[in-house]
């Protein structure tokens, strides 16, 4: 998983926006999203210690993503904490349900990742743990609150960009383990290719995935979808090819399964469009 980190700053933002979309030459609208406040909170050998709280806007299509870098454990190295939410408001004074993706990294030790959803009240504190090793253990306070973005409506056509989000997860006995989400940016007609590489020599894995997307009509996208790669198989490799066109929706998910056997293992890969 390799959420980028971004800091939205509201409080002086937030006025030059709104004239700046009254002043777009096309239609504006205000789009619900959610603001999410968090706080690391860490407790090592019963002593507390809080960090820094940080603001970040959770688009309703990518979500939102964070890097932080703490100074704990050890007070001279830095461990790395990887976050990415997604969720929409589902109305003032409501309960939001946030999906937390994250990914601790505490040096000289293997990532250790959680994938939850939670329940957050509008305006009220909760707290979620991403890390428990020992007496380690390190917990977010998250609050959130639903606000309006003005989104300027730009029209169709083939130099349109177009963003698919991609994430890639591991299928094994015990479930789907993430492994890392990319953004592949392209514009219509254009195709944009992601590569999938992992393990070397006899256990090396590879996928190429090619998506093209064809044309809008209407919230909806005409995409060209190709796989090709190799998996490794108790018995034998597995040789991949698909290739299908389909229409999707700006926020629909759509899985892409390269697994075998039963139960099926192999890699799952989730692509979202964004246009």
């Amino acid at each position: 998983m390799k959420p980028a980190g971004r800091l939205v700053v509201f409080t002086i933002l937030i006025p030059w926006l709104v004239l700046a979309a009254l002043a777009a030459p096309y239609p504006v609208t205000m789009e619900p999203r959610l603001r999410l406040e968090l706080q690391p909170v860490a407790v090592m050998s019963g002593n507390t210690r809080t960090f820094e709280s940080r603001t970040l806007e959770i688009d309703p299509v990518v979500g939102g993503s964070i890097r932080l870098d703490l100074a704990w454990p050890l007070p001279d190295r830095a461990s790395r904490i990887d976050l990415h939410f997604t969720g929409s408001p589902t109305g003032a004074g409501q309960v939001h349900d946030v999906r937390v993706q994250s990914s601790v990294t505490v040096p000289g030790s293997d990532p250790v990742l959680v994938d939850r959803q939670t329940a957050l009240d509008e305006g009220s504190l909760r707290f979620l743990e991403i890390y428990a090793k020992g007496e380690r253990h390190l917990t977010l306070a998250l609050k959130v609150e639903s606000i309006l973005k003005p989104v300027v409506l730009k029209p169709t056509g083939r130099e349109l960009p177009v963003n698919f989000r991609l994430e890639v997860s591991r299928v094994t006995e015990q479930g789907v383990v993430p492994l890392e989400t990319d953004t592949l940016h392209t514009i219509i007609g254009q195709q944009v290719e992601y590569f999938f590489r992992r393990g070397r020599g006899g256990d090396l894995e590879t996928v190429r995935l090619e998506l093209t997307p064809l044309s809008i009509r209407g919230d909806m996208l005409e995409v060209q979808f190709k796989m090709q790669g190799e998996i490794r198989t108790a018995a034998s490799p597995l040789f991949l090819s698909r290739k299908e066109t389909l229409f999707t929706g700006r926020s629909t998910v759509n899985e892409f399964r390269a697994t075998t056997g039963d139960p099926p293992l192999g890699y799952l890969f989730s692509v979202i469009p964004v246009f």
